[in-house]
């Protein structure tokens, strides 16, 4: 947005970037260097662990957008559109196997590790070393699964370049903020809210010494809406100790904005309809999409009004950020060593990353330091929410790298050896990351994840259309699911995977009956149910694969199941899966028992 003289310079990232020729020499080397670096730390990695259910449903929704199916019409995807697209051309262009889903990934890994690079230049070579090096290794490669948070993060990355490289007023930069925020936002919703409150909240600090006295209403107003939001949002979906963590710094730093900006509600207005015109740009062509196809009702239905309803359900049920906290200092303090003390220290200081950032962000802009008003801090800051949403371990890489960064460009300066502490920081994270989590299966479970206990997994599966090295417990157990469906069923048989197992459709390539393959999301109300049960009537799956402790295991599911049980027998159980038989008037099944035996 435009300023005036009096306002303080906006600090870019390559504003130190002068110097002799050995200098950007050096600083050339370095680059290179880092690029090769996480480069290799991919190509490692890229094929190695799994998680099946997520990555089956991204896959099965590619290959039936491939197929010809109309995505919310004969096909229920759960995210707006664009990653679901994103997936089925990874599989044009690579072919379709799980391990194609992840080049696009990878390439936008080694993208941002460049921006981060740039990014931290300024601030000296081994500071853009670090912040580089974190962003390769904090990232994708501890959790190799084709989620729509690694599009986000990247279009962040992208966004945060932009206003630190180009000042608002300069033409085409505000346009082009909206449409990354929209696109951003089409890919996963919850994180293109997060990175528009940071964005919104850097713009407008950008008019807090504007002189004048134009009303700035509605700057305030907008402030004020996305600090209620802020505050709604942690209420629903956070415990105490999560809010403190994660909410505090955007809390704050929403009340300093609604005390000190100056922007007038006419520059508002038109600098807000510069950023909406870009943001139409990239929302037009999945509007006409679900316009052509006459999806646009199933598109809401499926996608944000399920999204609402889910979060109205409350939070999921996870031992909690505090619970991390907690064993973290257990393992520092404790007789373990070793891994135990390094996997204590590396989980404790993610968790405290978000709160850390905003002390360096809010003591900046007190005292009215230029270098708080930089994009990346404060979009980072805000960007650092995306964790909470399911308060995992492994939720923490959606962000960690990018605060990471931030607090890099805020406690470092170029030539000044108090650099070499958070740099070492980072490094030190990095490493640790790499070591005990990067590439480990999620059989580990939670304490396993966070003691960082490490399996060695050297074979491929040898599974069909999945070219990956997981974990051997995870091969034998698919091996035998899909032994079952070849001998059961045939080419073009449907199966039904309940709640949510459709890797099974992608790996054993089965039809799936149902428009839905996440179950807790299809069935939303009674009329769903009896559509389905209609459907199983015309279309009886040969084999039904159900899994009772899977938390997507909702009311509706288990009346399904109820219905089910009249017309399918037990055939086996195997890795909390009960693979039930379709019963055949004619024929009983070898082995085969009744429900529940």
């Amino acid at each position: 947005m435009s300023r005036v003289d009096a306002a303080p310079a906006l600090v870019h990232p390559t504003a130190h970037l002068g110097g002799a020729g050995v200098a950007r020499l050096a600083r050339g080397v370095v680059f290179a260097v880092v690029m090769l670096v996480t480069f290799a730390v991919l190509l490692h990695f890229h094929d190695r662990f799994w998680s099946a259910a997520d990555e089956g449903g991204y896959a099965h929704v590619a290959e039936r957008l491939l197929a010809g199916e109309s995505l919310n019409g004969t096909v229920q995807a759960l995210h707006l559109g664009y990653v679901s697209f994103a997936n089925a051309l990874a599989f044009k262009v690579f072919g379709i196997d799980l391990l194609s889903l992840r080049y696009p990934l990878a390439a936008m890994t080694l993208i941002q590790c460049a921006l981060a690079f740039w990014l931290l230049a300024g601030r000296g070579v081994f500071p853009a070393f670090a912040g580089a090096l974190a962003m390769g290794s904090l990232t994708l490669v501890q959790f190799l699964n084709p989620t729509a948070q690694w599009y986000a993060l990247f279009l962040c990355v992208l966004t945060v370049a932009l206003l630190s490289a180009r000042p608002g007023e300069r033409r085409g930069t505000l346009e082009l903020t909206g449409f990354l925020l929209v696109l951003l936002f089409l890919f996963r919703p919850l994180s293109g809210i997060f990175a528009a409150m940071g964005v919104f909240t850097f713009l407008l600090l950008q008019e807090q010494r504007h002189p004048g006295h134009a009303p700035a209403r509605l700057a305030r107003g907008l402030t004020l809406l996305m600090l209620v939001g802020l505050v709604l949002y942690l209420r629903a979906m956070t415990d105490i100790v999560a809010a403190l963590l994660f909410g505090t710094a955007p809390a704050l730093l929403l009340g300093f904005t609604f005390m000190t900006t100056r922007l007038g509600d006419r520059c508002f207005c038109r600098e807000l309809g510069r950023m909406v015109l870009g943001g139409l740009l990239a929302a037009a062509p999945l509007l006409a999409y679900h316009f052509v196809e006459g999806t646009l009702e199933n598109w809401w239905r499926d996608t944000l009004a399920s999204i609402i309803s889910v979060a109205l359900s409350g939070p999921v049920a996870t031992p909690g950020f505090g619970a991390l906290v907690l064993r973290s200092v257990e393992q520092m303090l404790g007789a373990g060593g070793g891994a135990a003390l390094l996997n204590g220290f590396f989980w404790f200081s993610l968790a405290l990353l978000p709160l850390s950032l905003g002390a360096l962000l809010l003591r900046a802009l007190w005292r009215g330091e230029a270098a708080g008003l930089a994009a990346l801090p404060i979009v980072a800051c805000f960007f650092a929410l995306v964790s909470v949403h399911t308060q995992e371990p492994l939720y923490l890489f959606f962000s960690a790298a990018l605060s990471l960064v931030a607090l890099l460009h805020l406690s470092t300066r170029a030539g000044r050896r108090r650099s070499l502490v958070p740099a070492a920081f980072c490094l030190t994270l990095a490493v640790i990351g790499l070591t005990y989590q990067a590439g480990q299966p999620l059989t580990r479970g939670w304490d396993g994840i966070v003691a960082g206990q490490t399996k060695t997994v050297v074979a491929p599966t040898g599974l069909p259309r999945a070219d990956l090295i997981v974990a051997a417990e995870e091969t034998a157990l698919y091996s035998l699911l899909l032994s079952l469906i070849d001998k059961h069923s045939a080419p073009g048989d449907p199966i039904l995977a309940l709640p949510a197992s459709p890797e099974l459709y992608f790996l054993a390539q089965r039809r799936n009956p149902l428009r839905f393959f996440n179950a807790a999301r299809g069935l939303q109300s009674g009329a769903d149910l009896r559509a389905v049960e209609v459907a199983l009537e015309k279309d009886p799956p040969r084999l039904v694969f159900y899994r009772p402790d899977d938390i997507y295991n909702t009311p509706p599911v288990r009346r399904l199941m109820a219905d089910l049980y009249e017309r399918y027998s037990l055939l086996e159980t195997a890795g909390g899966f009960e693979i039930y038989l379709l019963d055949d008037p004619e024929e009983t099944p070898q082995g085969a028992s009744e429900p529940g035996a």
